[in-house]
């Protein structure tokens, strides 16, 4: 059976892309490199540290996971039969890796050569499951180790305590790697139901940055991939509702800090826009808020020279499919005046709108472009965003035009409704030695 290409072509970034879905349904994305002797593939599941639950429609039963059994998985893949498969990618020269985040897993390497051969390797690195009851027992002991690493880390700490207080319910709120006790009851049963769902290539997204021969790739990648009939009607995911309501509006914790360190932060219903439209909130929400906090703005500039704030200063516009948040962190001596100054900056921008200045709004939309444009050298980022807003049903290429689009009365706009629907949180983490 002949694969169908389907080539898109964007003449202002002189790029192309070409995809193709397997017989297997595995999807399979090209960004054609021409001369770039790097190349960069990465095969990623939609199936992350959120995706706690599923229904299997066979059973007619909802199955609830373990905390961490998605990170854990990506940690088990590595070991075969015949031994750790990190060893093969280092003999034919590539640089592998993978990761778990919220919302997927992705296996990945570079190469200048061998790339066939590599890309063989990754397949079966995913493909090919080996668990036994005993190796699965030493990743238990190893993976209890790194979250104890986790927990002991002041700012992973005071990460996740924010999460938990906007969180009260959404599986954002727990470790990506789990607990100590989630962990002890992941099981060889476990994690082969997992694999044969989510696992599956129709489930799954191969992503190929550089110079290479699309066609003789397509052939080595139907005679290795293993013909599975697609899935179907098997399992269905559970639908993480959004909450309205936060845990609490105060946290604190204590941690062995030399000064406390807060997050203010806010919630949004992650599901109101669509996904182009969340994108350009997300734009929008980041031009916003370097308008008002960036190091070239009045509040930085004044809280740094009153001590007020430190480089540790952080703010940021996180848009994901089934949660949006955004943060103000800070390390300070002065929680009360940090506390004020932002919610009284803020108040400010949002009843004056003249201080969105045009000018410093066109200068940083410029910025904004020029990082898109960048980030087009890079192989990495390339496939990164090219799976990502794959699973989004989004066209990379065609963000820059949303950019583009945006104007200052939208920035402002924005601004003031996000203020609107979210209520701030306040997480503080405070040194040990202030315990009364």
């Amino acid at each position: 059976m002949e694969n169908q290409l389907t080539k898109k072509t964007y003449d202002k970034y002189d790029e192309e892309l070409i995809e193709s879905i397997l017989p297997n349904g595995l999807k399979v994305i090209f960004s054609k490199k021409k001369g770039f002797q790097k190349k960069y593939a990465t095969i990623t599941t939609p199936f992350g540290s959120t995706d706690h639950q599923y229904y299997d429609l066979n059973l007619n039963e909802l199955i609830t996971l373990p905390l961490g059994v998605a990170h854990f998985l990506e940690h088990k893949m590595f070991e075969k039969k015949e031994g750790d498969i990190f060893k093969k990618f280092s003999e034919l020269g590539a640089n592998a890796n993978a990761f778990t985040s919220f919302d997927r897993t992705s296996y990945l390497f570079s190469c200048v050569d061998h790339f066939e051969e590599n890309l063989k390797l990754l397949i079966d690195l995913v493909q090919e499951p080996y668990f036994t009851q005993d190796s699965i027992q030493k990743e238990i002991g190893i993976i209890a180790e790194e979250i104890k690493m986790y927990q002991d880390s002041p700012n992973h700490k005071h990460f996740f305590q924010t999460l938990n207080a906007l969180y009260p319910s959404h599986p954002i709120k727990d470790d990506i790697a789990g607990t100590i006790e989630s962990i002890q009851k992941i099981n060889q049963k476990i994690l082969y139901d997992i694999h044969k769902y989510f696992y599956h290539p129709s489930q799954m997204v191969l992503t190929i940055v550089g110079d290479v021969d699309i066609h003789k790739t397509i052939d080595v990648l139907n005679k290795h991939i293993k013909q599975l009939p697609i899935i179907e009607d098997l399992i269905e995911k559970t639908i993480i509702p959004h909450e309205i309501a936060i845990q609490s509006q105060y946290v604190e914790q204590y941690a062995p800090i030399t000064q406390p360190k807060i997050m203010l932060a806010l919630k949004l219903d992650p599901y109101r826009l669509s996904t182009v439209d969340k994108y350009k909130r997300e734009m929008a929400m980041m031009l916003a808020l370097e308008m008002i906090f960036s190091e070239r703005s009045d509040f930085y500039i004044e809280n740094l020279e009153q001590h007020v704030i430190d480089e540790s200063f952080k703010y940021g516009f996180i848009e994901e499919k089934t949660f949006t948040y955004m943060m103000i962190s800070a390390r300070t001596k002065n929680l009360d005046l940090f506390k004020s100054n932002v919610y009284e900056t803020i108040e400010k921008f949002y009843h004056n709108d003249e201080l969105f200045e045009e000018k410093i709004f066109t200068k940083l939309k410029k910025e904004l472009i020029g990082d898109f444009i960048i980030g087009l050298n890079s192989l990495e980022y390339i496939a990164d965003q090219l799976t990502k807003h794959s699973f989004e049903q989004l066209e990379f290429y065609e963000l820059l035009d949303v950019i583009n689009e945006l104007s200052l009365k939208y920035i402002v706009d924005t601004f003031k409704e996000v203020i609107d629907e979210g209520q701030f949180i306040e997480s503080v983490l405070l040194p040990n030695e202030s315990k009364k």
